[in-house]
């Protein structure tokens, strides 16, 4: 087969697989509905992104106690620990972009930081039990996705002292004003 019919059918293979490896979401249609309803309520929608990615570890730990012989288990654990991702990435996401709408989302980062620290002991733990099978289908991912907690961590403290030294500077310009009338 000439070389430029090759490319173009590989091209097009890859083509056509890519959307159907990128259909999987982590979220079932009521949280997604839920999600929709708080896309203008960055504290509502910043608690469903914290308790859905606590939902999916969850079901990794659950998949990988289970002690039935399971031999898609590596993989099961695996699938289960990407959903945990994807959900800890948006959630990221999400708060990077309420920060940059500056939008007030004190209250909530202060949950969001206490799930991450949580998220990041559980992982811990679960790498540390996983099988060598299982560390052989998620060494990577697991890696990384403590990666991102530990990165998440201190920035989303640094956002939170940043806000509320500014509502500080808020409070305290508006009782200037205030005395001044």
């Amino acid at each position: 087969m000439p070389r430029p019919v090759f490319v173009a059918l590989l091209t097009l293979a890859l083509a056509v697989l890519s959307p159907a490896q990128r259909r999987h979401d982590p979220l079932n249609d009521a949280e997604i509905n839920q999600l929709r309803e708080t896309a203008l309520e960055p504290e509502k929608r910043l608690r469903l992104y914290v308790d859905f990615a606590r939902l999916r570890l969850t079901t990794t730990e659950q998949i990988h106690a289970d002690p039935k012989k399971n031999p898609d288990r590596p993989r099961d654990v695996h699938d289960a620990l990407q959903d945990f991702s994807t959900l800890f990435d948006e959630l990221d996401d999400n708060v990077a972009t309420y920060a940059d709408r500056h939008d007030d989302i004190r209250k909530v980062l202060r949950r969001v930081i206490e799930g991450e620290s949580e998220f990041r002991g559980r992982l811990v733990s679960l790498k540390n039990g996983l099988s060598r099978e299982e560390m052989d289908a998620c060494e990577f991912l697991i890696t990384s996705t403590l990666d991102s907690i530990a990165t998440a961590i201190p920035d989303h403290r640094k956002l939170l002292q940043e806000q509320d030294e500014l509502a500080k500077k808020k409070k305290l310009k508006k009782g200037d004003d205030t005395a001044s009338k």
